[in-house]
Order: C-alpha cells, then sequence, then structure tokens
C-alpha cells in the first residue's frame, strides 16, 4: 500500500461540491501530488471496432481498466475519469508497478478474450509537471457518500501524448498472466432507449489560445444548455428506470466467461450470482431485504453522464429541437474561435456497470 510520502489520501481529503456548473471555479481544484503517476489506457484500433459494431466490447475494456485498479488498491481512494474506450487514473508512486502489473494482465485478457489490444502507458506526475503542464483535481460529488473526479490543465493531454509518441518508455511490459480481478465489473444491461427523442455524445474543448478565458467558455456552455433544455441539464440523464432491461441470463454468462482466464471458484460463484440476480429481475420475486426500486434509482443518480478530464464529455437524452439550438450555439462559438466540439447522435445509450 502507499507510503505516507505518496500523499495516499489526497483525493480522499478533497472536499467535493455538488453543483456540476463549478466545474470552471478554482477553489474547488487543487495541484495532483507531484508522486503520483498517471495512467493512461485505450483500446488501439477502437474507431474500427465501433464501425464493426463492437462498441460494448471497446466499452467494457474500457471499465475494466478502473474495476482492475480499484479491486488492486482496495483500500485507496484515487481519482479517474471513464473515457468510454479507456481511462485515466491517478495513482500513488508506490502502487506503481503493482498496477502495471494488474493491467498488463489485463491487456493479455482483452487479447485473448475480446481480440482487443489494449494500450497501458503510465507517466510520472513529476515528469508532465517538468513539461510546463499541470494536473488539477476536484470532487464531484453525485449523491452523499459517492464522488468522481474531474480533472484539468493539461497534464492529462500531454501524458497521453508521451505515451503514444513514445511507447517504448511508458507503455508497460507484456505479462503472462491473464488473472485479473473484475469483480464488480457487469454490463447485464440491454441499451437503453431514448426517451425524448436521441441519445447526443458531446465532446467540447475551450481553444487554450481563443478570445474568451476557457472557464469561461465552459461557464457560458453550461449555462446555455440549462436554458436550451426544457426540463433542465439534470432531466437529460440518459438512464430511464422506465424502459430499463436485464440481458438474458444466457447472455449475462456469456459476457461473463470472458472476464475470466480460467475456470475457478470465484468464477462459478459470479456465474451463480448472475443467475440468481437475473431471475429476480426478470420475475420480479425479490426477498424482503432486497429493494429493487431503491437500487434502479440508485443507478440514475449515480450516472456519470457528465464528466471533464481537460475536456467536457456529455451523454444527453434530449429532443431534436435542442440538438438543433445547442448545434448551433457550438457552431457559432467554434466560428469565433472558442472551442472544439463533436456530436454524435444515437437511438440508444449503453449502461456499463461498475460496482
Amino acid at each position: 500500500m502507499p507510503s505516507n510520502s505518496d500523499s495516499a489520501n489526497f483525493f480522499r481529503d478533497l472536499t467535493p461540491f455538488t453543483n456540476f456548473e463549478e466545474v470552471t471555479e478554482d477553489r474547488h481544484f487543487r495541484p495532483n501530488s507531484k508522486d503520483w503517476y498517471v495512467v493512461i489506457t485505450d483500446v488501439k484500433g477502437s474507431t474500427k471496432a465501433i464501425e464493426a459494431g463492437r462498441y460494448k466490447d471497446v466499452n467494457t475494456i474500457g471499465a475494466a481498466t478502473i474495476a482492475a485498479v480499484q479491486n488492486t488498491l482496495t483500500d485507496l481512494e484515487f481519482p479517474f475519469v471513464f473515457g468510454g474506450d479507456g481511462a485515466t487514473l491517478l495513482i500513488p508512486g508506490s502502487c506503481r508497478d503493482l498496477v502495471a502489473e494488474k493491467l498488463a494482465a489485463l491487456r493479455n485478457l482483452s487479447k485473448q478474450n475480446f481480440d482487443l489490444e489494449l494500450r497501458v502507458g503510465v507517466v510520472a506526475v513529476s515528469e508532465v509537471v517538468a513539461d510546463s503542464a499541470v494536473i488539477e483535481v476536484a470532487k464531484f460529488e453525485l449523491v452523499p457518500g459517492k464522488s468522481f473526479a474531474i480533472l484539468r490543465g493539461g497534464g492529462l493531454t500531454v501524458a497521453e501524448k508521451l505515451v503514444k509518441g513514445s511507447p517504448e518508455r511508458y507503455e508497460v511490459p507484456e505479462a503472462d498472466s491473464a488473472e485479473v480481478d473484475l469483480t464488480g465489473l457487469s454490463c447485464r444491461w440491454r441499451d437503453i432507449p431514448a426517451k425524448r427523442g436521441c441519445v447526443l455524445s458531446m465532446l467540447v474543448a475551450a481553444n487554450e489560445g481563443g478570445p474568451s478565458n476557457p472557464k469561461k467558455v465552459y461557464l457560458d456552455l453550461l449555462q446555455e444548455m440549462e436554458k436550451l433544455f426544457t426540463d433542465s441539464l439534470r432531466a437529460s440523464n440518459p438512464v430511464d428506470l422506465t424502459s430499463m432491461s436485464y440481458l438474458t441470463a444466457g447472455q449475462c454468462l456469456q459476457n461473463e466467461k470472458r472476464f475470466h482466464s480460467r475456470l475457478s471458484l470465484s468464477c462459478l460463484l459470479r456465474y451463480l450470482e448472475i443467475v440468481l440476480t437475473n431471475v429476480l429481475f426478470r420475475w420480479k420475486r425479490f426477498p424482503k431485504w432486497l429493494t429493487p426500486r431503491r437500487y434502479l434509482a440508485s443507478m440514475r443518480e449515480h450516472s456519470d453522464y457528465r464528466k471533464f478530464d481537460d475536456m467536457l464529455r456529455m451523454i444527453i437524452d434530449c429532443s431534436a429541437a435542442e440538438v438543433e439550438k445547442l448545434t448551433a450555439y457550438l457552431e457559432a462559438a467554434h466560428q469565433q474561435g472558442e472551442l472544439f466540439y463533436g456530436l454524435h447522435q444515437s437511438d440508444s445509450s449503453l449502461m456499463t456497470c461498475y460496482v
């Protein structure tokens, strides 16, 4: 486990904020400890895999990197951001070798069971800072006791460029094993259909060299979205409890099988849990101690459909008229040199669960 010199409680001790618009306020951010490391993971060739209809597989491996590290550092609270085809994590220096070992094993598992190549790179925060960038961290609280990280400062972009530009230096070595603990990772829900017309995926990066302060660009956008959306931005959470449904037991078991490199007791226990859970939710026969309404409600409350890691990332359920207005706003801001953006529309969203 991390030593005191690693400032192991850095993220745990941050005071959280609860209003997402405050993501632009300096008072919530603290420089990340310099004796930590940035871990960058992403699926190589993810664009082609998604075009081939393998979005769920790409998404699952991306989330698996978080599960693997959290199951390794069980007593540590650390910042991370899920990016769809991978994740960015910050870990204490004393955990660097152990995390690298587990993620190397995950890379093997990904190649063997998913036929996807996972990139895993590790860069020292001190090296990123020496490159005139910073990594600042804030803590956004979804509900009491449940928070996730907000990261800014350009350091993550520098770390990603280093990993991709010099893989021989920053990517972790190959591992012989494919054994990795992915307990808690599940993808047992069907796609969630759009309720208000479409699901919009949005990436927005303020132009650092633009005419306005980047913080103002993000704040203006969030405030504009509050005006544009009929029932407020919070109501645009794509997790719709009325339309969520479980995959069949067979589909869940097939998915779970790929999380294991060999049959084991823990694997068999997971299979049993899947079957029991599937029966409960399909037939709605719940024991008295289980409150499914509360569980489902918590999934919506805990959803990270809004996040920030050197850019604003959102997945929102909205109407065609709202998409049109938002697109017009973003395009005007882009033409003025304020920001860069990307939008993608879909008729559903994908729930990847990590408990």
